[in-house]
């Protein structure tokens, strides 16, 4: 089942490194290769200071480890999908002098709303997953 769940983790990741890729036109391959590296990079950041922060308060001790991978690897593509399609998007209309600088901050302030949005609901789903499994964890060990 591990597997499983690891390989549908991999295929989302792949589906949407392309997703970002493809809306990157007029880019040159090196940009793209570095807006791909710094945005995932940045995502992967945000979701595991997030998790961090969600187990504050809570005496894990090691027990969530792997949850924390699972968790993590789940929604970074999740996140990149809400933000980064869209900023690869506004980012190349802007190389193409289709839309103003001032329109491209507009969308950007947008879209940085929307991720505040969806890291805040995160926070309190990771909260809650974590305070599951630790409930579980003591349960099974009859604390």
């Amino acid at each position: 089942m591990d597997l499983f769940i690891l390989i549908c983790i991999g295929a989302i990741n792949i589906m949407t490194l392309v997703g970002v890729y493809r809306s990157l036109k007029g880019v040159p391959a090196r940009g793209k290769i570095g807006f791909l590296a710094v945005g995932f990079g940045g995502i992967y950041l945000l979701v595991s200071g997030l998790y961090y922060l969600s187990t504050l308060g809570l005496d894990i001790s090691g027990s969530l480890g792997k949850t924390q991978q699972f968790i993590t690897f789940t929604f970074v593509p999740v996140n990149a999908t809400i933000s980064l399609v869209f900023l690869a998007r506004n980012y190349s209309r802007l190389l193409a002098e289709q839309t103003t600088k001032e329109k491209f901050q507009k969308n950007c302030i947008r879209i940085i709303l929307i991720l505040a949005v969806a890291l805040i609901c995160e926070y309190f789903y990771f909260r809650s997953v974590n305070q599951s499994i630790l409930d579980m964890v003591l349960g099974a060990k009859g604390v």
